[in-house]
């Protein structure tokens, strides 16, 4: 009769058993979730035989002898070395007789079967060569016996051995035959391992989908088996072959999965790298916060057990992923814990990417001298460790610190330095974003044909990257080009392939600012109603991102256009609405386009002497605006003081209309100033202009601003609560979701009250 035991991990149990000299024993463990190690011992506790397969915790172990003497001779269960901390064995005498010619033919195939096992485990190629040698002398042996069972284990063992020496495809074939055999014996936890070795093979050759075939087919049966541990690991397998094949929300699945398994299993080391992998494809998701908590837990882990290697990691991801939601500082303190604790630990590699992290995130808080200071430290660690491809993306953060800083050159020398380390590492991606940036910077030095050659090598990067986002950004660049070499049509051309990549990659943003290029290519030819068109597409956009600077420019647009098309009160109602916005969120530069443009409105409703009091206010405003002006290229700064002087001179003709030739002159004086002004600016550091002069108001005018006054403080209070307010992510809305809501209930009061009191200032002024 068969004994059955719970065994715990480190224990064992002896049994005894008196055979006579010459008889036969044959032994099976049947093992049912711990792995275990079946030894015979003779009567002087001499170990004669010691069993133990490739099976794992699940399927029999097999021993057999002939007993040279007389006496007491002992059966010895060992629990093997495994996550698992207990499980349940049978044991079972499978055959006690005299030898049969079948018997000693066993014994061979056990003998040569268990020896290339020690093999194996010994250091050194050579022994792996010996193992796989000695295994298939062991084959034909099972196959002769009819042992179909030890034939696949001895296929399976042949497996692994070739996946430890690299021999993948060999590998590969040894599983493919071992599967053959496992299906006719119908032993489901030898199948769900040789699946999973296949799922390794298949993932190694790069042959992703068939890895994902394997570890699906290995899994059930591992469900079935109820075996913890090789579920886990079959889910984080499939978790990983799915991140690597773009099937980011199957990953997590998978990942969490996984997670909640080693957890049971109290398996600390596997959950840790569960909780990594599980944070980057919830961080690939955009799901940041979420990606953020795994990162945290994760952190919580390394630091209760002391793993100051992937503590380090850890706080770099966590510094991505809080920098992404636009906790830039939070970010830096990750990236300076990471730091410490990969210098502590003397981890150069790891300290290298830090490094590399803070450049980057101290260059998109403005700080540049500080992100060239880092990048440095990071190059010559990226070199000594062999790392090419973070040296790569150094040496083009370099270029875009450099290319920030408006030294266009030393930008390109960078980014030149950055394309022959992706190429060699084969990271398209990379190579494809830094051939963007070459083309990016061409166009600003205004090399138009480089850039064109620069946008044209990373296109054909980009799509075999399978990035829709960065292949739509190249060819809206590509457009740029040719709107700005005067080929409109060519342009559109390249502004309507973008589109939908762009859609298709959810980035609005950029959809919105192609929607809007679009737009003003037909606004400049005189194409007011398909202008329209698309600017009111790309408004929505931007109230669902909650860029609020872009709605009142667009919405400033679209009045323009209103406008011009005769649609006198959608215009003012565009106009209002685009002044409510840019006065709650401090927008001095679209206010001076607002005013001005309101002036326009009220001179061609035959209102001059409205008119004269929207001019004044878009020259007022535009006297402050300079010190942003100043912030913006030299091309944008021209356009600005072009805009401004043509509204200085619109409003110095109305004031010469009604006789107001003082005011006139003070007007015109002012636009010589703001010129002189933009002049020195360009060869002096930028600043505000000093003490800026400004045009008073008469009577009416005044009682008109007061009138006004008190709504803008109500804009100004709603602007500066939703700037207080997260609105980058629908997570973070959702978390202040009652005072967001109530902010902007108050902006729409408030525009309403704008909206009424202008409307009523519209028609009471007299006509002329």
């Amino acid at each position: 009769m068969p004994v059955e035991r719970e065994l715990q991990k480190g224990q064992a149990d002896v049994f005894e058993i008196d055979l006579d000299a010459g008889e036969f024993l044959r032994v099976i463990a049947d093992q049912k979730g711990i792995d275990v190690v079946l030894l015979l011992l003779d009567p002087n506790g001499e170990t004669l035989i010691q069993s133990d397969s490739v099976n794992g915790a699940w399927g029999p172990e097999s021993a057999s002898l002939i007993a040279n003497t007389s006496g007491t001779f002992r059966v010895r269960v060992v629990a093997g070395d495994q996550v698992m901390p207990s499980g349940r064995y049978s044991l079972r005498i499978a055959d006690l007789r005299k030898p049969m010619p079948e018997d000693v033919a066993r014994i061979a195939a056990e003998r040569k079967f268990f020896q290339a096992g020690r093999l194996w485990f010994q250091p050194g190629e050579e022994s792996r060569k010996n193992a796989i040698e000695v295994y298939r002398e062991a084959l034909p042996l099972w196959q002769k016996l009819g042992d179909r069972y030890y034939e696949a284990l001895t296929l399976l063992s042949m497996g692994e051995v070739s996946e430890d020496s690299g021999k993948k495809r060999g590998a590969l074939d040894y599983y493919m035959q071992a599967l053959a055999v496992l299906h006719e014996v119908n032993d489901q936890a030898a199948q769900a391992q040789t699946l999973e070795g296949m799922g390794r093979m298949y993932e190694d050759l790069a042959d992703k989908q068939k890895a994902v075939d394997a570890y699906g087919q290995s899994l059930p049966l591992e469900r079935e088996l109820g075996d913890r541990v090789a579920q886990a690991q079959d889910l984080d397998a499939l978790g990983r072959v799915n991140d690597d094949l773009g099937e980011k929300q199957k990953a997590a699945d998978a990942f969490t999965e996984a997670l909640a398994l080693e957890r049971a299993a109290g398996d600390h080391a596997a959950e840790l790298q569960t909780l990594d992998s599980l944070g980057h494809a919830y961080d690939d998701l955009g799901d940041k916060h979420k990606a953020a908590d795994c990162f945290r837990e994760a952190l919580l882990l390394e630091r209760a057990s002391g793993d100051s290697a992937m503590e380090g990691q850890t706080l770099d991801s966590l510094g991505h992923t809080v920098e992404d939601v636009g906790e830039k500082i939070k970010a830096l303190e990750y990236y300076r814990e990471a730091l410490a604790a990969e210098r502590e630990i003397g981890d150069r590699g790891s300290e290298a990417e830090t490094l590399d992290s803070l450049g980057h995130a101290y260059n998109d808080i403005g700080e540049r001298e500080l992100a060239l200071d880092y990048y440095r430290q990071a190059l010559p660690l990226e070199r000594a460790t062999g790392n090419r491809q973070t040296e790569a993306q150094t040496l083009d953060g370099l270029g875009h610190a450099y290319d920030d800083m408006g030294e266009k050159q030393k930008a390109l020398i960078y980014y030149g330095q950055a394309l022959p380390l992706e190429r060699a590492s084969g990271d398209r991606a990379a190579e494809g974003d830094t051939f963007e940036s070459l083309g990016q910077a061409y166009f600003d030095l205004g090399e138009k044909q480089k850039a064109l050659e620069s946008f044209n090598q990373a296109l054909p990067l980009e799509r075999a990257a399978g990035d829709h986002s960065a292949e739509g950004q190249t060819l809206d660049s590509i457009g740029d080009v040719y709107d700005d070499l005067g080929k409109q049509q060519k342009a559109l051309e390249f502004y309507a392939q973008a589109l939908p990549l762009e859609h298709s990659a959810a980035d609005g943003s950029a959809e919105a600012a192609t929607l809007k290029k679009i737009a003003g290519i037909y606004d400049d030819s005189g194409e007011q109603q398909k202008a329209l068109g698309y600017y009111n597409q790309a408004l929505p956009l931007q109230r669902a991102l909650g860029d609020r600077a872009s709605e009142a420019a667009t919405l400033d647009k679209i009045g323009g256009d209103d406008e011009e098309l005769g649609k006198k009160q959608d215009a003012l109602d565009n106009f209002i609405q685009a002044l409510a916005l840019v006065r709650a969120f401090s927008l001095p530069l679209t206010e001076v386009s607002v005013l001005g443009h309101l002036m326009n409105h009220s001179k061609r409703a035959n209102h001059p002497a409205l008119a004269i009091f929207w001019g004044k206010q878009a020259v007022n405003v535009s006297q402050y605006a300079w010190a942003q002006a100043l912030k913006l290229d030299i091309e944008a700064q021209k356009s600005f003081l072009e805009n401004e002087t043509v509204t200085q001179r619109y409003l110095a003709d109305l004031l010469i209309t009604q006789s107001r030739i003082s005011e006139a002159n003070q007007v015109l004086e002012m636009a010589k100033e703001a010129k002189a002004h933009f002049e020195h600016a360009t060869h002096a550091p930028p600043g505000a202009v000093a003490n800026p002069a400004v045009l008073g108001l008469d009577a009416n005018e005044t009682k008109m601003q007061d009138e006004i006054e008190p709504i803008n403080g109500q804009l100004v209070a709603a602007g500066n609560e939703l700037g207080r307010l997260p609105v980058n992510t629908p997570e973070a809305r959702s978390q202040a979701e009652d005072e967001h809501v109530e902010a902007l209930r108050q902006l729409e009061s408030s525009i309403f009250a704008l909206r009424t009191l202008l409307h009523q200032l519209d028609d009471s002024f007299p006509q002329e």
